[in-house]
C-alpha cells in the first residue's frame, strides 16, 4: 500500500490542459488529487500555488572550516535533508546543492517558522553524526542563517541559481537534489508541478538545462569577534560551573580561527595567562586533529606568529601522538603535514622525552612505531 508521501503522478499521456491539476484530472489520477485536497482541508499549503512560504536558505559553515569538503559529509547532509522532508506534512524540500563551504536549499512550508525549524533539525542531526568517531568540532554551522522568502514567480530562476552552484555540470553532480527529484513519487515533484505548471519531469529537466549556468558562491568570510564570543558563552559557559580546560582551549582556538584574532589576544579575553604554554600546546594539537589541518596552517589560522619554533613543533608533535596514538610517519605525513626526511624532528623529540620523562630508546621506538632506520636514529639521539 502506498504512503501519502509516495503519490505517483507519472503518466505518459500528455494533457492538453493548462496546468498541473488539469493534468492530474485529465489522467484521472484520483490518488494525487485526493492527497492535495486532504492537505488543503488540513490547513497545509504545500500543494497550493501561491500559498504557504517558499524560502531560499544558505547554511554556511563556520569561517575557515569547510565542513562539506569531504564527500561523505555532503552525502550525509543530502540524505538528512531528504529524510526529514519525507517525514513531514507541512514542509517539503524542493531543491538543494551542497558545496565545500555551504549548503543551498529551497524549501516550501506552511510558514517561515516551520522552514527554519526544519533546517535546524537537519543541522543538529548532521552535527551529531558527521564526526561520530572523532572528537567533535562542535556545532559546525553559523548560527545566523541567510534566509530569503521567494515568490512562485521567482522559484524557477532561484532553482537555476542553486543548481548552477554545482562545481561541474549540475546534471552530473552527485550532491544536489536533481536525482532525488527525478526519481519521482515525492511531494516535491507535486509542488514543483503546481508552482511551475510543469506537466512532465522531462520538461522540468529540459528547462533547467536551458537556463542553468555555472556560478560561484563566496562564503561570508571572517566572523565578528563579539558575535562569536557571545555565541560561545551561551553554548559552552555557565557562571555556576567551572569550565574544563579542554572546552576552554576549544573556545579559544575556534574564536581565533573564526575571527582571525591572534590566539594571545583571545586568551586574554578569556582571562587566560598567555604564559600558559601547556594550554597553548594542548589547544594547538587538538585544533590540528579536529580541524584536520596541518601544523603550519593551524599556526596561520591561530595567529601564532613564528611558525618554525622548534620547541613548539616538538611539543605539538608529542601531544598529537598522545591524542591519536598513531605512528610517527602517519602523524608527520597525514596529520601535521610537515617534512622530517632526515629524522631530525623525531630525534629531537626522543632526546626531549628521554631528558624529561626518562624514556629509553627502545621504549620510544615501540611507542612511536619506529621499524626502520633505527641505527641511524639511535646514533642521532646518542642515548640507549
Amino acid at each position: 500500500m502506498k504512503k501519502k508521501n509516495d503519490v505517483n503522478y507519472e503518466v505518459e499521456t500528455v494533457t492538453p490542459g493548462n496546468g498541473f491539476k488539469d493534468y492530474l484530472k485529465f489522467n484521472n489520477n484520483i490518488e494525487a488529487l485526493e492527497y492535495m485536497e486532504e492537505q488543503e482541508k488540513a490547513g497545509h499549503f504545500l500543494p497550493v500555488k501561491g500559498k504557504g512560504t517558499i524560502c531560499y536558505v544558505v547554511v554556511d559553515s563556520i569561517y575557515s572550516y569547510d565542513i562539506f569538503r569531504k564527500d561523505e559529509n555532503k552525502e550525509l547532509y543530502g540524505y538528512l535533508l531528504q529524510a526529514a522532508s519525507n517525514q513531514g506534512q507541512s514542509v517539503a524540500l524542493l531543491c538543494y546543492t551542497i558545496i565545500n563551504n555551504s549548503a543551498h536549499i529551497i524549501i516550501k512550508g506552511d510558514n517561515k517558522k516551520i522552514i527554519l525549524g526544519f533546517i535546524e533539525l537537519v543541522n543538529v542531526r548532521f552535527a551529531s553524526q558527521y564526526q561520530a568517531c572523532k572528537e567533535p568540532l562542535g556545532y559546525p554551522f553559523r548560527l545566523d542563517k541567510d534566509v530569503t522568502v521567494i515568490s512562485s514567480n521567482e522559484l524557477f530562476s532561484k532553482m537555476c541559481y542553486v543548481y548552477g552552484l554545482s562545481p561541474i555540470p549540475f546534471n552530473q553532480y552527485p550532491y544536489n537534489s536533481l536525482s532525488y527529484i527525478l526519481q519521482g513519487n515525492s511531494i516535491a515533484n507535486m509542488i514543483i508541478g503546481v508552482e511551475l505548471d510543469i506537466i512532465r519531469q522531462q520538461d522540468y529537466l529540459d528547462m533547467l538545462i536551458a537556463h542553468t549556468s555555472q556560478t560561484r558562491y563566496l562564503s561570508k568570510g571572517v566572523e565578528k569577534f563579539k558575535k562569536v564570543f557571545n555565541e560561545q558563552k551561551k553554548i559552552y559557559f555557565d557562571d555556576t560551573i567551572t569550565v574544563r580546560e579542554s572546552v576552554l582551549g576549544f573556545c579559544i582556538t575556534e574564536a581565533a580561527a573564526r575571527t582571525q584574532t591572534p590566539y594571545g589576544k583571545v586568551a586574554k579575553v578569556y582571562n587566560i595567562n598567555v604564559k600558559r604554554h601547556d594550554l597553548l600546546v594542548s589547544s594547538l594539537a587538538d585544533f590540528i586533529v579536529r580541524r584536520e589541518c596541518g601544523y603550519f596552517e593551524a599556526i596561520r589560522l591561530l595567529g601564532l606568529g613564528e611558525s618554525f619554533d622548534s620547541r613548539l613543533i616538538i611539543e605539538t608533535f608529542v601531544e598529537v601522538h598522545r591524542l591519536t596514538r598513531m605512528p610517527y610517519t602517519y602523524i608527520i605525513n597525514n596529520i601535521m603535514n610537515i617534512e622530517d626526511k632526515d629524522y631530525q624532528l623525531l630525534a629531537n623529540t626522543f632526546i626531549a622525552l628521554h631528558r624529561d620523562r626518562g624514556m629509553n630508546f627502545a621504549e620510544l621506538c615501540e611507542d612511536y612505531y619506529i621499524t626502520k632506520d633505527i641505527a641511524k636514529i639511535k646514533l642521532m639521539c646518542n642515548f640507549d
